[in-house]
């Protein structure tokens, strides 16, 4: 085939591709081929015009070594354009490589810790921003010789303590899921190996629940989560951070070190992405399987430390190679810690003022068991949602993605039409109301009748 057959017929495949990009993709998906060709079109039509531009210019008479010096050239060019910015990939690549580095022996976590984190979840307490003490807190704390926790992020601060009952007043918090630390365990190969997935749900939630009770019982036994003032030195600083991708070059970095009070680094690890263009010229599609930006692109090529098809979990790696605590097996001391939960919340509920063990109603709220919940568990839970002791229930919606028992909408249309029902317990009782078998407002009630004229109160 000539140069000029080849233009033609790559220069009107190419226009095909940029009026329509997503026929590439359906090419592909259809016959395999078709979408082989289009994808090569603009490459082809690219090089075929530069091709018969070179040759033209070429003060060669000899018609082989015409065509030879034009592709070699061609090449060349195409290689000429691309090198520059494929290099600067590459460099913008190494230089965020910083290295890992890998202790001898496991990192004691010990002291005053100071927690460094990009995407530590914050809240507004009292019109003051707070870091919020999630599961990875709760588990530094919960780690022998540790002393307080502060988590920091672009100069603001909060740091907690685990201090005796009693002393910390309206500073007083309690951990935000502590139990969602399962999630950064390392797997054991015995798990990867064979999977019962059951048999893991039912496990995991039987490990969340010693979670929870562990520290259900803790805070309403010996001792109280409180913010205190941030100590002046920190005896270890972990720094967990994850930025990008960003750039040119889409350099994205995820890492976790952890240094004494003297900035000595004890670990490091660290994942780096980034791409670089393609050497020579390339031009690709991207996004066309129906996407709004499909279109067409200078080819790159991705740069990764390590293994491309494992990231770096920051979390995981404390687990791995520091003496973070783990959370507590379950097994019949943790069943009787629930049971322990239950009993002491039962008790407190039908006691004047306001008894210590209703701090427990929240631990025992993330035991339940939604999908299959007991009749005594359900007769547990109308008391305490018509307990207006509890002015909210920040675990009572993680269960309103199943059907919820028709024998709790008398007291959830009591609580609603109680003005005194704050906004963030009513749409959690909202969420639970959705979630009633069709049928069971077929006869309204009095206070059901009441809502349904006083949209405020719902």
């Amino acid at each position: 085939m000539s140069v000029r057959k080849v233009l033609w017929v790559s220069g009107v495949l190419t226009a095909i591709d940029v009026a329509i990009p997503q026929l590439w993709g359906v090419g592909l998906f259809l016959l395999i081929l078709p979408g082989v060709i289009l994808a090569l079109a603009p490459t082809v039509f690219i090089y075929t015009a530069t091709f018969a531009i070179v040759r033209r210019y070429l003060p060669i008479t000899h018609a082989v070594a015409l065509n030879l010096s034009a592709a070699f050239t061609t090449l060349g060019l195409g290689v000429l354009v691309m090198l520059p910015m494929a290099v600067a990939g590459s460099i913008a690549f190494n230089r965020a490589v910083t290295g890992d580095v890998a202790p001898q022996d496991r990192v004691v976590i010990s002291g005053d810790v100071l927690l460094n984190n990009n995407e530590a979840p914050d809240e507004y307490i009292a019109d003051k921003r707070e870091f919020v003490c999630g599961a990875l807190c709760a588990a530094l704390l919960d780690t022998p010789g540790v002393r307080t926790v502060t988590i920091a992020h672009r100069n603001v601060s909060t740091s907690y303590r685990l201090v005796p009952k009693g002393e910390a007043g309206s500073n007083a918090r309690a951990p935000k899921s502590p139990e969602h630390i399962l999630q950064y365990l390392p797997e054991s190969p015995a798990a990867r190996a064979g999977r019962d997935f059951q048999a893991e749900i039912a496990a995991r939630k039987a490990r969340e629940n010693a979670v929870t009770a562990h520290w259900g019982l803790l805070l309403a036994n010996d001792v109280a989560l409180s913010i205190v003032p941030s100590p002046q030195h920190h005896d270890q600083t972990i720094t967990m951070s994850s930025t990008g991708p960003s750039g040119f070059h889409r350099v994205a970095v995820r890492q976790v070190d952890v240094r004494d009070r003297h900035d000595h680094v004890l670990l490091r690890r660290q994942r780096v992405t980034a791409t670089r263009m393609v050497v020579p010229l390339l031009v690709f599609p991207h996004d066309s399987f129906g996407g709004i930006n499909a279109g067409w692109k200078l080819a790159r090529t991705e740069l990764a430390t390590g293994d491309r098809l494992s990231g770096i979990n920051s979390i995981t790696a404390l687990f791995d190679e520091t003496t973070l605590a783990r959370p507590p097996e379950p097994g019949a001391a943790v069943a009787g810690m629930v049971v322990s939960i239950r009993d002491r919340l039962a008790v407190a509920l039908t006691q004047l003022g306001v008894p210590a063990d209703l701090s427990l109603a929240n631990p025992w709220l993330a035991t339940i068991n939604w999908q299959s919940i007991d009749d005594d568990d359900l007769e547990l839970l109308g008391k305490l949602i018509a307990d207006t002791r509890l002015i909210d229930l920040p675990r009572l919606d993680e269960g309103a993605i199943n059907p919820m028992r028709p024998e709790l909408r008398g007291v959830i249309v009591a609580r609603l039409v109680n003005p005194a029902t704050l906004p963030q317990l009513r749409k959690r009782l909202d969420k639970l109301v959705q979630y009633m078998p069709p049928g069971t407002f077929a006869i309204s009630t009095p206070n059901e009748l009441a809502l349904l004229h006083n949209p405020s109160c719902g």
